[in-house]
C-alpha cells in the first residue's frame, strides 16, 4: 500500500520522526537516524562511524556501544559531538 510523508516532528526525547499518511488513511511514524558521528581512529587516517540509536544507546557498525551504566559512553560521545575546536 502507498503512502507518503507529510512532516518531521520532534519527540521529547530529542529523536525525530517522519509521519506518514497511508492512501487508507492510516498514520505510522518512522525514526530519523541522526547523521553519523566520525570518530578519527588515532593517527591512521581511519575513523569509526558513530550512529545514535531510537532507543538512546549509540552503534558502530551495526554493534551496540555500551558502557556499564551507559552514561559514561552517551556523555563521552555528545561531548565529541559537541566539543568546540580550540
Amino acid at each position: 500500500m502507498a503512502s507518503e510523508p507529510i512532516s518531521k516532528i520532534p519527540a521529547e526525547n530529542g529523536n525525530l520522526y517522519t509521519v506518514i499518511i497511508s492512501y487508507d488513511g492510516m498514520f505510522s511514524t518512522e525514526y530519523v537516524v541522526p547523521p553519523a558521528l566520525s570518530i578519527p581512529l588515532g593517527s591512521s587516517g581511519s575513523a569509526v562511524d558513530i550512529v545514535k540509536n531510537e532507543d538512546g544507546r549509540f552503534s558502530a557498525n551495526g554493534a551496540v556501544i555500551a558502557a556499564e551504566t551507559g552514561t559514561l559512553t552517551r556523555s563521552f560521545l555528545w561531548g565529541l559531538h559537541t566539543r568546540v575546536p580550540s
